[in-house]
Protein backbone atom coordinates (compact mmCIF):
# COMPACT_ATOMS: atom_id res chain seq x y z
CA UNK A 1 0.00 0.00 0.00
CA UNK A 2 1.09 3.06 -1.10
CA UNK A 3 0.64 5.76 1.82
CA UNK A 4 3.34 7.88 1.57
CA UNK A 5 2.30 11.91 0.86
CA UNK A 6 2.80 12.50 -2.72
CA UNK A 7 5.59 13.85 -4.39
CA UNK A 8 4.79 17.14 -6.40
CA UNK A 9 5.42 17.76 -10.26
CA UNK A 10 4.10 21.32 -10.69
CA UNK A 11 0.91 21.74 -9.10
CA UNK A 12 0.01 17.74 -9.42
CA UNK A 13 1.43 15.27 -6.80
CA UNK A 14 2.58 11.62 -8.25
CA UNK A 15 1.22 8.92 -5.84
CA UNK A 16 3.00 5.99 -7.86
CA UNK A 17 3.93 5.92 -11.86
CA UNK A 18 5.63 2.82 -14.19
CA UNK A 19 5.63 3.04 -17.98
CA UNK A 20 2.10 1.66 -17.78
CA UNK A 21 0.53 3.49 -15.70
CA UNK A 22 0.05 6.78 -13.46
CA UNK A 23 -1.92 7.51 -10.41
CA UNK A 24 -2.32 11.29 -9.50
CA UNK A 25 -3.18 12.94 -6.64
CA UNK A 26 -5.64 15.69 -7.79
CA UNK A 27 -5.59 18.67 -6.30
CA UNK A 28 -9.67 20.20 -6.37
CA UNK A 29 -10.24 22.96 -8.68
CA UNK A 30 -8.63 21.09 -11.31
CA UNK A 31 -10.51 19.22 -14.03
CA UNK A 32 -9.82 15.65 -14.74
CA UNK A 33 -9.89 15.91 -18.60
CA UNK A 34 -10.30 19.62 -20.93
CA UNK A 35 -13.89 20.83 -20.49
CA UNK A 36 -15.39 23.12 -23.32
CA UNK A 37 -13.29 25.57 -22.38
CA UNK A 38 -9.96 25.01 -23.67
CA UNK A 39 -7.80 27.21 -21.51
CA UNK A 40 -9.17 25.52 -18.31
CA UNK A 41 -5.92 23.67 -16.68
CA UNK A 42 -6.83 19.85 -16.01
CA UNK A 43 -4.90 17.12 -14.90
CA UNK A 44 -4.13 15.90 -18.17
CA UNK A 45 -2.73 19.31 -19.92
CA UNK A 46 -0.43 18.80 -16.90
CA UNK A 47 0.33 15.32 -17.25
CA UNK A 48 1.32 16.26 -20.69
CA UNK A 49 2.99 19.31 -19.66
CA UNK A 50 5.28 17.17 -17.25
CA UNK A 51 5.90 14.39 -19.79
CA UNK A 52 5.65 15.83 -23.52
CA UNK A 53 6.87 12.33 -24.41
CA UNK A 54 4.53 9.99 -23.10
CA UNK A 55 0.76 9.37 -23.48
CA UNK A 56 -1.58 9.56 -20.60
CA UNK A 57 -5.42 7.92 -21.19
CA UNK A 58 -7.99 8.56 -19.03
CA UNK A 59 -9.39 5.45 -17.19
CA UNK A 60 -12.18 7.30 -14.88
CA UNK A 61 -12.73 10.75 -13.91
CA UNK A 62 -13.69 12.62 -10.02
CA UNK A 63 -15.35 15.98 -10.02
CA UNK A 64 -13.37 19.15 -10.43
CA UNK A 65 -13.60 20.14 -7.20
CA UNK A 66 -13.07 16.62 -5.93
CA UNK A 67 -9.64 16.04 -4.60
CA UNK A 68 -7.37 12.78 -4.55
CA UNK A 69 -6.36 9.73 -6.45
CA UNK A 70 -6.88 9.79 -9.76
CA UNK A 71 -5.50 6.57 -12.63
CA UNK A 72 -4.05 7.12 -16.04
CA UNK A 73 -3.09 4.98 -18.72
CA UNK A 74 -0.03 5.01 -20.69
CA UNK A 75 -0.54 3.08 -23.44
CA UNK A 76 -3.44 1.22 -25.30
CA UNK A 77 -3.39 -1.92 -24.33
CA UNK A 78 -3.21 -0.63 -20.43
CA UNK A 79 -5.82 1.36 -20.80
CA UNK A 80 -8.18 -1.34 -22.67
CA UNK A 81 -7.82 -3.41 -19.55
CA UNK A 82 -7.77 -0.91 -16.96
CA UNK A 83 -11.41 0.41 -18.66
CA UNK A 84 -12.21 -3.74 -18.12
CA UNK A 85 -11.30 -3.42 -14.10
CA UNK A 86 -13.52 -0.59 -13.63
CA UNK A 87 -16.28 -2.15 -15.91
CA UNK A 88 -16.17 -5.44 -13.98
CA UNK A 89 -16.07 -3.28 -10.53
CA UNK A 90 -13.11 -5.13 -9.73
CA UNK A 91 -11.25 -1.78 -8.93
CA UNK A 92 -11.90 -0.71 -4.97
CA UNK A 93 -12.62 3.05 -4.89
CA UNK A 94 -13.18 4.81 -1.35
CA UNK A 95 -13.71 8.26 -0.46
CA UNK A 96 -13.86 10.81 2.71
CA UNK A 97 -16.54 12.98 3.22
CA UNK A 98 -17.99 15.36 5.90
CA UNK A 99 -21.86 15.75 5.58
CA UNK A 100 -24.95 17.58 7.67
CA UNK A 101 -26.65 15.38 10.59
CA UNK A 102 -26.01 12.39 12.48
CA UNK A 103 -26.63 8.83 11.52
CA UNK A 104 -28.26 6.70 13.50
CA UNK A 105 -26.26 3.94 12.29
CA UNK A 106 -22.17 3.55 12.65
CA UNK A 107 -22.74 1.77 8.82
CA UNK A 108 -24.91 1.95 6.30
CA UNK A 109 -25.86 0.65 2.25
CA UNK A 110 -27.27 3.39 0.06
CA UNK A 111 -29.04 0.92 -2.89
CA UNK A 112 -30.81 3.54 -4.95
CA UNK A 113 -30.67 3.60 -9.18
CA UNK A 114 -29.04 6.84 -10.41
CA UNK A 115 -30.13 7.15 -14.08
CA UNK A 116 -31.97 4.04 -14.28
CA UNK A 117 -28.73 2.43 -13.12
CA UNK A 118 -27.84 0.05 -10.14
CA UNK A 119 -25.62 2.48 -7.44
CA UNK A 120 -24.41 1.17 -4.72
CA UNK A 121 -22.75 2.98 -1.53
CA UNK A 122 -21.50 1.35 1.64
CA UNK A 123 -21.01 4.23 4.23
CA UNK A 124 -19.08 3.51 7.61
CA UNK A 125 -19.25 6.43 10.41
CA UNK A 126 -15.29 7.74 11.01
CA UNK A 127 -16.54 10.47 13.46
CA UNK A 128 -18.84 12.77 14.93
CA UNK A 129 -19.13 16.24 15.22
CA UNK A 130 -21.37 18.77 17.30
CA UNK A 131 -25.22 18.36 18.37
CA UNK A 132 -28.62 19.29 17.61
CA UNK A 133 -28.52 21.66 13.76
CA UNK A 134 -24.79 21.67 14.26
CA UNK A 135 -24.40 17.35 13.95
CA UNK A 136 -22.26 16.09 10.94
CA UNK A 137 -20.11 13.32 10.68
CA UNK A 138 -16.45 12.11 8.64
CA UNK A 139 -17.69 9.32 6.32
CA UNK A 140 -15.69 6.71 4.37
CA UNK A 141 -17.75 5.68 1.88
CA UNK A 142 -16.97 2.80 -0.70
CA UNK A 143 -18.39 2.48 -3.63
CA UNK A 144 -19.38 -0.35 -5.58
CA UNK A 145 -20.59 1.26 -9.04
CA UNK A 146 -19.56 4.66 -10.23
CA UNK A 147 -22.71 6.64 -11.32
CA UNK A 148 -22.07 10.58 -11.73
CA UNK A 149 -22.22 12.54 -8.37
CA UNK A 150 -23.03 9.25 -7.20
CA UNK A 151 -22.06 9.83 -3.18
CA UNK A 152 -23.30 13.33 -3.59
CA UNK A 153 -26.91 12.18 -4.49
CA UNK A 154 -26.80 9.02 -1.78
CA UNK A 155 -25.90 10.97 0.70
CA UNK A 156 -28.49 14.11 0.12
CA UNK A 157 -30.92 11.48 -0.23
CA UNK A 158 -30.18 9.52 3.02
CA UNK A 159 -30.79 13.73 4.63
CA UNK A 160 -26.91 13.93 4.89
CA UNK A 161 -25.77 16.39 2.26
CA UNK A 162 -22.01 16.69 1.88
CA UNK A 163 -20.94 20.58 3.66
CA UNK A 164 -20.16 22.68 0.41
CA UNK A 165 -22.25 20.76 -2.06
CA UNK A 166 -25.05 23.34 -2.91
CA UNK A 167 -26.23 21.33 -5.93
CA UNK A 168 -27.26 18.83 -3.32
CA UNK A 169 -28.64 20.67 -0.62
CA UNK A 170 -25.17 20.87 1.47
CA UNK A 171 -24.82 24.56 3.43
CA UNK A 172 -21.51 26.45 2.34
CA UNK A 173 -21.48 27.33 6.16
CA UNK A 174 -21.74 25.63 8.99
CA UNK A 175 -20.70 25.50 12.54
CA UNK A 176 -18.75 28.97 12.20
CA UNK A 177 -16.72 27.39 9.28
CA UNK A 178 -16.74 28.19 5.32
CA UNK A 179 -16.95 25.43 2.92
CA UNK A 180 -15.68 26.79 -0.47
CA UNK A 181 -15.95 23.41 -2.00
CA UNK A 182 -17.63 20.52 -1.34
CA UNK A 183 -16.63 17.97 1.45
CA UNK A 184 -15.23 14.82 -0.84
CA UNK A 185 -11.90 13.16 -1.45
CA UNK A 186 -11.06 10.34 -3.35
CA UNK A 187 -8.90 8.99 -0.77
CA UNK A 188 -8.37 5.27 -1.69
CA UNK A 189 -7.92 3.48 -5.28
CA UNK A 190 -7.18 -0.34 -5.18
CA UNK A 191 -6.23 -2.30 -8.42
CA UNK A 192 -6.85 -5.75 -8.87
CA UNK A 193 -4.48 -8.52 -9.11
CA UNK A 194 -4.33 -8.65 -12.63
CA UNK A 195 -2.75 -5.25 -12.38
CA UNK A 196 0.30 -7.00 -12.03
CA UNK A 197 0.74 -8.20 -15.09
CA UNK A 198 1.60 -4.17 -16.05
CA UNK A 199 3.87 -4.23 -13.37
CA UNK A 200 2.11 -2.55 -10.28
CA UNK A 201 4.07 -4.49 -7.44
CA UNK A 202 1.79 -7.90 -5.56
CA UNK A 203 2.63 -5.76 -2.33
CA UNK A 204 1.74 -2.18 -3.62
CA UNK A 205 -1.65 -1.96 -5.52
CA UNK A 206 -3.40 0.19 -3.10
CA UNK A 207 -2.43 4.20 -3.17
CA UNK A 208 -3.31 6.34 -0.59
CA UNK A 209 -4.08 10.29 -1.47
CA UNK A 210 -3.68 12.01 2.39
CA UNK A 211 -5.88 14.22 3.38
CA UNK A 212 -5.47 17.99 1.51
CA UNK A 213 -4.96 21.20 3.76
CA UNK A 214 -8.82 22.33 3.34
CA UNK A 215 -10.10 19.32 4.20
CA UNK A 216 -7.96 18.30 7.22
CA UNK A 217 -8.80 21.92 8.10
CA UNK A 218 -12.40 21.02 8.15
CA UNK A 219 -12.28 17.72 10.34
CA UNK A 220 -9.60 19.37 13.03
CA UNK A 221 -11.88 22.40 13.32
CA UNK A 222 -15.13 20.56 13.31
CA UNK A 223 -13.43 18.16 16.12
CA UNK A 224 -12.39 21.27 18.10
CA UNK A 225 -16.32 22.84 18.06
CA UNK A 226 -17.17 19.98 19.82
Amino acid sequence: MSTAAPSSSGHLGILWENPRFIVVDKPAGLLSIPGANPREPSVLKLLSRLYPRQSHLPVHRIDRETSGALLFARDEEAHREANRWFEKHLVKKEYLAIAKGRPRLPAFRVNRPIGGKPSLSQIAVVERFGEGETSSFLARVRIATGRRHQIRIHLEAEGFPILGDAKYGGPSSFAGFEFARFALHAERLALPAEAEAFGVPSGNREFVAPMPEDFRGWVEGLRGSI
